[in-house]
């Protein structure tokens, strides 16, 4: 992405009424995994977790994670929750790290006339 980009993501991001902390881990200079938090009250919700594809398997996307748990629940978030999809493969990792099914949602769309 170009500085542009990044400044108008940012800019996106500001309009979200609610503490949003963001989280990464570096590898060689730069980000390799990153993340967001973001805290209302008792409730967090872990967002945008992602790894670049030649760090991945290093347990970075765990710490990232853990670590954004940790500090909602030093907040006072009695519910760390995250959504992801059902038949992809972070569903795993999440289950391994602690988090439980609690529900599903599901979406619909409808493209042509």
């Amino acid at each position: 992405g170009t500085p542009e980009v990044a400044r108008q993501l940012l800019a996106a991001r500001s309009l979200i009424p609610v503490e949003t902390r963001h989280y990464a881990v570096f590898a060689e200079g730069r980000p390799a995994s990153w993340g967001e938090l973001y805290l209302e009250g008792a409730t967090a919700q872990v967002e945008a977790v992602a790894t670049e594809e030649r760090f991945r398997n290093r347990g970075y996307a765990s710490a990232v994670v853990l670590r954004a748990v940790a500090e909602a629940r030093e907040a006072g978030a009695d519910l760390v929750f995250l959504c992801c999809d059902a038949g992809d493969w972070p569903k795993d990792l999440y289950r391994r790290l602690g988090f439980e099914e609690i529900g599903r949602y599901v979406k619909f769309t409808r493209e042509g006339g």
